[in-house]
């Protein structure tokens, strides 16, 4: 089993007037560039998530992620959590002659008398992050990235603050480029771990004797009342 290191938030807060939200279902469809060592980078941002779903879905095959940044997990968090906690998708797309080379899965939401920024899946999503293209992995740079983010914020109408947690300092090989800026550092760690064909071989693998010993025992103890269920 493997330790994640994990950052446990960028806070980013914006200090200026709140000015007037765009309607909700509306895109930022203004392309400006923003330069960076990769080259320049055209910034779209997104309400609507079906308008990008095909290269959303192209660029989520070739990118690096994790699951919670796939089309599917997004769109179907927007359609029943997102949608109870009357959030709205604010998706930041960036491309390079045209190719997407990050896209941030970010939702507004209000608390409070605020309007805060922060990852699409809340609390369900154990792994917070980007998409991003490898090559741009390879060569982006911290002024790259508080570049890119100082668009995002000037863009940002009505949004007091973006909190972005729950994010891996590593993924994959790639060091996630938001840990170049300022963050706190979680006090918990994520665990990963490979998956053998059966479950009782992931056990195995993990658990020393006395411990699946002790699983079996408390097993034996609960099947004498019904045994358990999965509800």
């Amino acid at each position: 089993m493997h330790s994640n290191d994990i950052l446990d938030r960028n806070r980013l807060v914006i200090d200026a007037p709140p000015l007037s939200p765009a309607p909700p279902g509306t895109d930022e469809t203004g392309q400006q560039n923003v330069a960076t060592t990769a080259g320049a980078v055209s910034i779209s941002i997104h309400r609507d998530v079906t308008g990008i779903e095909k290269t959303w879905r192209e660029f989520e095959r070739s990118g690096i992620c994790s699951i919670y940044q796939r089309y599917d997990w997004v769109a179907n968090w927007i359609k029943s959590a997102g949608k109870a906690q009357n959030s709205e998708p604010y998706v930041v797309l960036g491309k390079i002659d045209d190719q997407p080379v990050f896209l941030f899965p970010f939702t507004r939401i209000r608390r409070a008398a605020f309007c805060v920024v922060n990852w699409i899946g809340g609390s369900h999503s154990n792994f917070n992050m980007a998409i991003y293209q490898q090559k741009f992995l390879q060569t982006v740079q911290r002024d790259d990235i508080e570049a890119i983010f100082d668009h995002i914020v000037q863009r940002a109408e009505g949004v007091d603050a973006f909190e972005l947690s729950c994010q891996p300092m590593n993924w994959r090989g790639h060091k996630n480029p938001l840990a170049m800026l300022k963050h706190l550092a979680s006090p918990d760690h994520a665990y990963s771990l490979p998956l053998a064909p059966t479950f009782d071989q992931v056990l195995a693998a993990h658990n020393g004797k006395k411990k699946r010993k002790k699983m079996r025992s408390q097993i034996r103890a609960l099947e004498a009342f019904g045994g358990p269920k999965l509800i």
